[in-house]
């Protein structure tokens, strides 16, 4: 059915500041889009120290980790929740380890405090498993 001849169907557009109406509305809908994301998933600076969150049993051993030492890495198993898998490794001549997800981080010259702290950073800032809970003790 024809619209009445008397009051002609006009676009937004064609109305008085129409255009400035759905200029308003896209930056309106932007700009609650971009605040729903920022607290769904909130920005840590660059800069911020690489572990937040110590474990909650952390490693006593005071003495720094130097290259060839064996250590032991304990974390939660990401495949059968509920259990701990234990990972043992060397410090290679770079004085790093291979993390499972991360790739190599740096562990020589650190106390195994100080690793389990790293790896559990580093997990959070990749947003991997924010909660990761990591103790590393020294083989014998």
């Amino acid at each position: 059915m024809p619209a009445p001849s008397g009051n002609p169907r006009r676009s937004l557009l064609d109305r008085p500041g129409g255009a400035l109406l759905i200029v308003a509305f896209i930056f309106g809908t932007g700009y609650m889009i971009g605040a729903i994301i920022a607290k769904l998933h909130p920005r840590t600076p660059d800069n911020a120290a690489v572990a937040t969150r110590p474990s909650s049993n952390p490693s006593t051993d005071a003495t720094p980790l130097a290259i060839g030492d064996r250590i032991d890495l304990h974390m939660a198993d990401l495949t059968a929740p509920g259990s701990e898998k234990v990972t043992p490794m060397t410090i290679d001549p770079q004085g790093s380890i291979k993390v499972p997800l991360l790739g190599s981080l740096k562990a020589a010259g650190m106390t195994p405090g100080q690793v389990e702290e790293a790896i559990a950073g580093a997990y959070r800032s990749a947003n991997i498993v924010p909660g990761m809970e990591v103790k590393v003790t020294r083989s014998r």
